[in-house]
């Protein structure tokens, strides 16, 4: 069995490289109040330090797909990805308002589903990695 590709890319790394960009589109979109002196029209919340972390995260992701080779590496940090995006939309819900975090239920909601989609990529065609090049199961 061999490990399926998007656009020459594995499943993993293709996800990584999206979300990667959509954490970073995130942060973009963040900036656009401070320089029109509207506010949001989207219905997330987007303050300066999660448009700080958008970035962060988003250099990240695409790092971890562009630049690590080791595909198990990529894999295992796609699964801590998904750990952390679960965790904090359940702690968005749990407590939605501390010193600087304000996150409301569609946050909440997004953050579970990106995890639970990061998670479900991450596990997939696994088994692909553990077999030798002959085909039999290690």
């Amino acid at each position: 069995m061999t490990e399926k590709t998007i656009m020459g890319k594995t499943v993993v790394r293709a996800w990584l490289t999206a979300l990667g960009a959509v954490l970073i589109l995130l942060g973009v979109l963040g900036l656009v109040p401070q320089f029109t002196g509207e506010p949001h029209t989207i219905p997330i919340h987007l303050e300066e330090g999660e448009m700080v972390l958008h970035w962060v995260l988003g250099i990240v992701t695409l790092g971890i797909a562009f630049g690590i080779r080791d595909e198990a590496m990529a894999r295992n940090l796609a699964n801590i990805l998904g750990v952390a995006f679960v965790v904090v939309g359940l702690g968005g819900f749990v407590a939605p308002d501390i010193g600087v975090w304000h996150v409301g239920v569609v946050d909440n909601v997004l953050h579970i589903v990106v995890g639970a989609v990061t998670l479900a990529v991450a596990m997939m065609n696994r088994d692909a990695m553990t077999q030798p090049r002959g085909g039999q199961a290690v």
